[in-house]
């Protein structure tokens, strides 16, 4: 009778499976499940597994310590950096800016210089407003127009070299840049080596206006005892 019941038991045996597979199931359930004690995957977020070489039984272990016969295996694991992609598509042209703010006027400097100016000056000469002329008795000679469009004349600046000997050292001199057509102007005066300017006065110029530079001696003072030249420069802004 033990001989019948154990061939009747064979075929209950045949359907166990083996310690292995067994194993490597429960293992799979455990991690499956959150229920492993070792953390799985480990900090680095990699799944280790061993896997039997004999019958192919997959295990999932904490460590990465394998069984002998068995393979080491891990997944989940930050792979390379992949190439360099493509260059993308040109992007399209951003919208106009808002347009900036309108400047300042701008201004025009106009330079001279009046050549001979005679020693103990006792009346008045006249020079080109602009570039170099040499001194006249008439403004007729020298004056110029102003271009089409007013404009403001400011920052006259004026200087004279006279002897070094003598009274010389405090000769005095007038200069003025003057609109002759409506007699005002702006003025400085100036001593021997050193300059003058007119300071924050200004001469409105109008359209075809004839200009000038007025040099005389100054009433109380003493000219130079020698012919000098006179250095002047004025700018032109907008009204």
């Amino acid at each position: 009778m033990l001989t019948a019941l154990r061939g009747k038991m064979r075929p209950l045996r045949r359907l166990l499976p083996s310690p292995s597979v067994s194993l490597a199931l429960i293992a799979v359930v455990l991690s499956a499940t959150g229920l492993a004690v070792a953390a799985i995957p480990d900090s680095k977020g990699v799944i280790h597994a061993c896997y039997a070489k004999s019958d192919g039984a997959l295990r999932v272990v904490s460590g990465k310590t394998c069984a002998a016969g068995e393979k080491k295996l891990a997944w989940n694991r930050q792979g390379r950096q992949g190439n360099r992609g493509p260059r993308g598509l040109k992007g399209d042209h951003g919208q106009p800016g808002q347009p900036g703010q309108t400047g300042s006027p701008g201004a025009s400097a106009l330079i001279g210089r009046i050549n001979s100016i005679p020693a103990n000056l006792a009346g008045v000469k006249f020079g080109a407003p602009n570039g170099t002329s040499t001194a006249s008795d008439s403004s007729d000679a020298v004056d110029e127009l102003a271009p089409n469009a007013a404009f403001t004349a400011k920052d006259l600046h004026a200087h004279f070299q006279a002897s070094s000997t003598g009274d010389d050292q405090n000769a005095t001199l007038q200069v003025a840049l003057e609109d002759e057509t409506h007699g005002i102007a702006l003025v400085c005066t100036v001593t021997s080596g050193s300059d003058c300017n007119s300071g924050s006065a200004t001469l409105s110029v109008q359209a075809g206006d004839k200009l000038a530079v007025v040099v005389e001696s100054v009433n109380g003072t003493t000219p130079p005892a020698v012919g000098t030249d006179v250095l002047f420069g004025w700018r032109a802004t907008t009204p």
